[in-house]
């Protein structure tokens, strides 16, 4: 049976964790502690997600980006800027722990889908110099990713 690619958005903050799942648009919370981060990663697990992005909240992704690293799935700290940038881009000009959380998972979705319409599009034979011009456009989407 085919499943929607799943892309997960965490926001972080010193005592809680919380995660959206996008674009089935499915949110939770853990607490940011030991116990959290297990049933974080556990759920991670099961979810198999193409992509997760948390946000780089002084000091307190840190714990979050170890454990979720080391399970091998695709996470990226994403700087709070930008991020922050993307939402208002969005037009979500409020500011909640779930907003930020799906906004999160929504950009990693978008460089996603970005990286591999240029994929799609450097696969149409284009002249050299425009080979080399989506060539970088890729690598530098898979670098923001």
């Amino acid at each position: 049976m085919w499943q929607a690619p799943i892309f997960i958005g965490i926001d972080v903050s010193k005592n809680q964790l919380d995660v959206a799942i996008w674009p089935q648009q499915v949110y939770f919370s853990v607490t940011n502690n030991d116990a959290g981060m297990q049933e974080l990663v556990q759920r991670c697990l099961e979810l198999q997600p193409i992509a997760m992005a948390l946000e780089a909240t002084g000091g307190y992704e840190r714990m979050v980006a170890l454990a979720l690293g080391a399970t091998g799935l695709p996470m990226r700290v994403i700087n709070p800027r930008q991020a922050r940038d993307f939402a208002k881009a969005l037009g979500k000009l409020a500011k909640t722990d779930k907003i930020d959380a799906a906004c999160l998972a929504h950009l990693a979705q978008l460089l996603v889908e970005m990286i591999t319409m240029e994929k799609n599009r450097r696969e149409h034979s284009p002249p050299p110099p425009i080979l080399s011009q989506i060539q970088r456009h890729i690598n530098w989407l898979q670098s923001e990713l």
